[in-house]
């Protein structure tokens, strides 16, 4: 029996939002899990880098404070506040002086997400796991966020984006064990656009990105 073409596409816009709300990638479905395992806690966060994220997450490591076992932050995210981000980044650091807090990503990171991955005492992913890189983005005054891409954006806007991306890099993308030459050429990849590398690709290249690759934790 042959549907109408409509229903089909009909079907294939449900199929993406079902999709989108599982993977975390639909900006309203972030949500925060903790599972005890014998040699580690996984604490997974799914979702956009906002608030209540650091909230949640705080919450979570206060918890096992008395738990010796390292953390491992399983991040699943495309992204979101500078601000909110540095603020994880942060707490994953504070945290770091009793525990190891590992970093890994199962599917993936993207934007913010990158340098809170970066904050891991140890960064593992998953080798098809994609990772995205861009430069910073702002919201203009009426709220709406302004891109590299943007065809209208004047040359003071791109130079704020810049500098801000610059600051970015260095306060959180020059993390230990990085390939600063690495770094630079991606620095320079990024202006006006997103660069998107497989976690195997980004291990083949010898970023420093990722420590090792793995299936999952």
């Amino acid at each position: 029996m042959k549907f109408p073409w409509y229903l089909s596409v009909l079907f294939a816009v449900l199929v993406g939002l079902v999709m989108a709300r599982i993977l975390g990638l639909d900006g309203h479905s972030a949500r925060i899990s903790v599972a005890v395992r014998a040699d580690h806690v996984a604490v997974r966060w799914t979702g956009d880098i906002e608030q209540p994220m650091y909230d949640e997450i705080a919450k979570a490591m206060a918890q096992r404070r008395g738990d010796p076992r390292p953390i491992v932050l399983v991040l699943g995210s495309l992204g979101g506040s500078v601000l909110e981000g540095g603020r994880v980044i942060e707490l994953v650091r504070e945290m770091q002086r009793t525990h190891s807090v590992d970093t890994h990503v199962e599917t993936h990171c993207g934007s913010m997400c990158v340098p809170i991955f970066l904050a891991g005492t140890r960064r593992t992913a998953a080798a098809k796991a994609n990772f995205m890189f861009h430069e910073v983005r702002f919201r203009d005054r009426d709220g709406q966020q302004r891109t590299p891409q943007d065809k209208d954006l004047a040359p003071a806007e791109r130079t704020r984006i810049a500098v801000a991306t610059d600051s970015l890099f260095r306060a959180y993308f020059e993390a230990p064990r990085v390939n600063r030459q690495w770094l630079t050429e991606m620095r320079r990849s990024i202006v006006g656009t997103d660069v998107w590398l497989k976690a195997g690709e980004l291990h083949r290249q010898g970023s420093g990105v990722i420590d090792a690759l793995a299936e999952g934790r």
